[in-house]
């Protein structure tokens, strides 16, 4: 199934690539699939899955899904049976380290693993990221926090433009750049219209009423 799955992407786009980051454990099998540059035509493809997951979302014991592709298919795809084979070989010696490490380290618990200090710093240099420890962040105000994250808090003052069927096309010149929400809030209350809410850590969440923040 999951060398099915692979292969139908391997199909679909331009490059895959089976990837385990030092993030997720070793001694698991865990493993990503990185996929680049989606070729054109993969209807059939998504229709063939749609279906697959349909009949997996059933849940029936007698009418399962054991494999996306064929063997016969797979075996013609020799260049990609190689890949699969090494990553496969490759992410299995890595598991196989990682669980022997486990079980030393479970019978010996005076045992350091001193690689983890050293990734954690070439990690942070790789990222280009102080290696320092965390500082209480400073307390700061809604509109300083504000003027920091958007440089600029003018919209905060615009009115509020009401949209017709005859301003619509000329304010909203691409429907790519606006989110659209239902709001339930009339002009007639100030303190029930939509507005700007602040989060500045736990409870301190503020909003934006009148030209003043509440908390």
């Amino acid at each position: 199934f999951s060398a099915g799955l692979v292969y139908l992407m391997y199909r679909c786009f331009e490059e895959v690539c089976i990837f385990k980051p030092n993030s997720s454990r070793p001694a698991n099998s865990e493993r990503y699939l990185i996929c680049k540059y989606k070729r054109p035509g993969t209807e059939a493809v998504v229709r063939h899955l749609v279906q697959v997951n349909e009949i997996l979302l059933k849940g029936d014991a007698n009418d399962d899904v054991v494999q996306l592709v064929s063997m016969d298919e797979l075996e013609r795809e020799q260049q990609f049976l190689q890949y699969l084979r090494e990553s496969n070989e490759v992410l299995g010696r890595k598991q196989v380290i990682g669980l022997c490490k486990i079980a030393a380290f479970y019978e010996d618990s005076t045992l350091v693993e001193v690689k983890q200090a050293e990734m954690r710093t070439e990690c942070l240099k790789y990222w280009d990221i102080p290696d320092e420890s965390r500082t209480v962040p400073r307390k700061m105000k809604p509109k300083e926090k504000l003027n920091q994250l958007l440089k600029s808090t003018t919209f905060l003052c615009s009115t509020a433009k009401k949209l017709t069927k005859d301003n619509i096309e000329s304010t909203i010149l691409t429907p790519y750049d606006w989110f659209c929400m239902p709001c339930g809030t009339g002009p007639t209350y100030d303190d029930k219209n939509a507005t700007f809410y602040m989060g500045l850590g736990r409870r301190n969440v503020y909003r934006y009423v009148k030209n003043n923040w509440e908390l």
